[in-house]
């Protein structure tokens, strides 16, 4: 939630006396804000982080001036029935999904405006997204470990980028043979290719 002025956030952390802790550096408040240009009352968690070094939003530091170091601030609206602490730790989980909007960019076009239609650029992001659902399945089928859960939700299994399958299998050299007529990719005798390639393929037999 933006700091704007017509919300009255500064004004709470100004006023607030008592603050409750989440961990050693961040500590935090929260309030049911009637926000009336909306018609809406919004359950509000303020927090505030403890930083070695001079807050770039130099805004707040004149407003609040601690004696022992400055504080970032940050506010988060939710309707989620968790403890502020774990409101907390459940937002800081929640960049994955940026690392998903990077890759999607980056890795698979996602970006791109390859033409001046609006119904083949839209076909040209479902594409993307398309790949990048397959890589991701694919991964989790064969080669992606699993995480175990913890307070900050993130994503089950760690995956490997594109770039990365890119440079560990997808972009290998190899050739097509047939020995004794069977169509065979050979990559040589690299033997952590091999390893992978073996992972993968009794995995995905595995799967099926």
């Amino acid at each position: 939630m933006p700091f704007y002025r017509w919300l009255g956030l500064r004004q709470l952390v100004a006023d607030r006396k008592r603050w409750s802790r989440v961990d050693e550096k961040v500590d935090c408040f929260e309030k049911q804000l009637r926000v009336e240009p909306w018609g809406r009352t919004m359950r509000v968690v303020i927090y505030r982080k403890r930083v070695r070094h001079e807050a770039p939003k130099n805004y707040q530091l004149d407003l609040f001036d601690p004696d022992d170091g400055h504080y970032e601030y940050s506010a988060i609206v939710t309707n989620k029935d968790l403890t502020p602490t774990n409101v907390w730790w459940f937002m800081c989980g929640r960049g994955g999904h940026e690392k998903a909007y990077g890759e999607l960019k980056t890795g698979f076009a996602f970006a791109c405006v390859p033409t001046l239609s609006y119904a083949a650029n839209g076909a040209w992001q479902l594409l993307s997204v398309l790949a990048f659902n397959l890589m991701r399945g694919l991964q989790i089928a064969s080669t992606a470990s699993a995480r175990t859960g913890n307070r900050k939700r993130r994503a089950r299994f760690v995956f490997q980028s594109i770039h990365t399958q890119r440079y560990e299998w997808l972009g290998k050299a190899g050739v097509v043979v047939e020995p004794q007529g069977r169509a065979t990719l050979d990559v040589g005798t690299n033997p952590t290719v091999h390893r992978l390639f073996t992972k993968m393929a009794d995995s995905l037999a595995r799967a099926a």
